[in-house]
């Protein structure tokens, strides 16, 4: 193939980023630290504890002293490191404390308007449209077109690779220049790009590669222009799996097992409490506002976010109660204690994140409205201890703060800024349960994956039936029971819907039909979203697997997690079973 240049269409943006400077200590300088506390240690024995080479204690143990934490002590055999008394008080706090310096400053950054990656401009130079209409008058150049808008960009991308290893996001600007349209040339000869940094998205080097074949025709004075492939063609997001603990009791099935994990994690908050819930009841509300108000008393930023209902009636209904609730507080003088948002995130994601007496936060995910449910009825969840899943959740959070138009605000800097925070000087940690964050549309190509590889169960819990149960899963779930005879496969779901709706009777009939056994409704009324194949991997989600379709155009829209591990599908499928006959274990 002949060399062809690509003009990837991209916005250069311009905004003032306000941050801190110096590297914060990580978990492991704090871990030794802690030990040197417990007793005088040489580096041999610090290294083999910690699993650490030599050195890297050396660094370590270096950083701490010129902190003044860390001091020679005597030793007739070795050398060895005991800590001060000012060290003995900086181990005892949750987190090391740092003395960053803190900076503001301008910067230009690059957003590719194919996956919305952000680059830096020298990861990826741009010009404007006229240079490149310029040059093709004697190089051969295909345009590709754009498939993302000014908004698209995500947060977690920006606050991840605009800053060096010392700088620290605290905040952004909303102000600033408008996004601006250019475009970066990259070559491609002979099936290879050239230009595009190492960390650019797969597909969007397939992009950039389809575009060149499919404009290979393109000659100088005769430029070609190609559309990109659909967003959805890729997937909207780089699935992240997080290697974690998870203990049974963070299984959540079951009304009281998610009021009780709650009101703990409520609690238990110090800095930091974020509710997410789609609808919002005055009922519900009223119950939680004693916990919500003693937490903000402590300390805690309490955010309350939520979504919409499932037509547009239930949306209205959702922002008068919230409007009759913001009112309540603001005569009470509560608003500067509980921020409910107006805004709708037109998302049916459910979660809570909050700090642990202010130290690493923990998450609740799953089925529960947190702030309409009255707890009564069968639901789904998962507590989420690792930090970094924790994290990335958060990041999420960030993302739903920007509302329906994907503006940056002051929450979102927030939200952004403790992202990085909980998840700066992570150590690669590593558990025996793989855990992903499950988006929108991923749903679909989940309930697939377990249809093709499920081969001795396969079940699904949902609250609602609908017609376009059928496509999703009638059809595939019937074919993987006729094709594996070992496959079993069982459906609750948790209400019956309108008399006028006649096609719930006609999907659970041809359900039974496909050998598939279907659980009616009963009490208490399932509202869980499970899905679990075999014994290892069951999906804890907002979905409801057999009557939302989810969307293309709105990732957020559902949020569950994948979790794989010994056993997981089995347990969960235990407490389901023992939640609906009123037996509910966890919690």
């Amino acid at each position: 193939m002949s060399a062809v240049r690509v003009a990837i269409p991209v916005y250069r943006g311009k905004r003032k980023f306000h941050l801190e400077r110096g590297r914060r200590w990580s978990i492991v300088e704090h871990l030794v630290l802690a030990a040197l506390v417990e007793k005088s240690q040489g580096v041999s024995a610090i290294a083999k504890a910690g699993q650490m080479h030599q050195r890297v204690v050396i660094e370590i143990l270096i950083r701490l002293m010129r902190a003044g934490w860390v001091e020679l002590a005597s030793s007739p055999s070795e050398l060895v490191f005991a800590a001060t008394p000012t060290g003995i008080v900086a181990a005892s706090k949750a987190e090391l404390p740092a003395a960053p310096t803190p900076d503001s400053r301008w910067m230009n950054f690059v957003v590719d308007r194919i996956t919305g990656t952000v680059f830096k401009p020298r990861e990826l130079p741009f010009l404007h449209r006229s240079t490149v209409i310029e040059r093709e008058r004697r190089e051969a150049i295909v345009w590709l077109e754009a498939s993302v808008g000014e908004s698209e960009y995500q947060v977690e991308d920006l606050v991840e690779h605009l800053f060096r290893p010392d700088e620290h996001f605290i905040g952004m600007d909303r102000a600033g220049d408008r996004l601006m349209e250019r475009y970066s040339l990259v070559l491609v000869r002979n099936g290879k790009v050239d230009g595009l940094p190492e960390r650019a998205p797969e597909r969007l080097v397939q992009a950039v590669l389809d575009a060149a074949k499919r404009g290979s025709a393109s000659r100088p004075g005769q430029p070609v222009t190609v559309s990109a492939p659909p967003p959805e063609a890729f997937g909207e997001f780089e699935r992240k799996a997080r290697q974690i603990t998870l203990e049974e009791e963070d299984l959540l099935i079951g009304g009281r097992a998610n009021e009780q994990a709650l009101l703990q994690l409520i609690s238990g908050a110090r800095e930091r409490l974020i509710v997410h819930s789609t609808f919002v009841s005055d009922k519900a509300f009223e119950r939680l506002r004693p916990a919500l108000l003693e937490a903000a008393r402590r300390g805690a930023r309490v955010e309350l976010l939520w979504g919409e209902g499932d037509d547009a009636k239930s949306v209205g209904r959702t922002r008068q109660t919230v409007v009759r609730i913001r009112e309540r507080l603001s005569k009470t003088g509560e608003d500067e204690l509980i921020h409910l948002h107006p805004f709708t995130t037109r998302s049916h994601a459910k979660f809570v994140i909050a700090d642990r007496m202010g130290g690493s936060p923990h998450a609740l995910l799953g089925s529960c409205n947190w702030l309409s449910s009255g707890m009564t009825l069968l639901e789904g969840g998962v507590r989420i201890r690792d930090a970094r899943l924790v994290g990335d959740l958060l990041f999420q959070a960030a993302e739903l703060s920007r509302g329906r138009d994907g503006h940056w605000n002051e929450l979102t800097s927030q939200l952004a800024a403790y992202a990085a925070a909980v998840t700066s000087g992570l150590p690669t940690g590593g558990g025996p349960v793989s855990a992903t964050l499950v988006f929108g549309a991923e749903h679909r190509g989940l309930l697939l994956q377990a249809t093709a590889k499920a081969e001795q169960r396969l079940y699904i819990a949902t609250h609602r039936v609908s017609a376009s149960a059928r496509q999703a899963l009638l059809i595939p779930l019937a074919a993987a029971i006729e094709a594996k005879p070992t496959l079993t496969g069982e459906v609750r779901y948790g209400t019956v819907p309108d008399a006028g709706d006649p096609n719930w009777a006609t999907i659970v009939g041809e359900l039974n039909m496909a050998g598939i056994t279907v659980v009616p409704p009963g009490t208490p009324e399932v509202h869980a979203k499970l899905l679990g194949w075999d014994t290892d991997d069951v999906v804890i989600t907002s979905q409801n697997w057999l009557s939302a379709d989810p969307s293309q155009g709105n990732p957020r829209r559902e949020l569950g997690l994948h979790l794989h591990g010994p056993g997981l599908a089995t347990k969960v499928a235990d407490a389901l079973n023992a939640a609906a006959a009123n037996k509910e274990p966890h919690g």
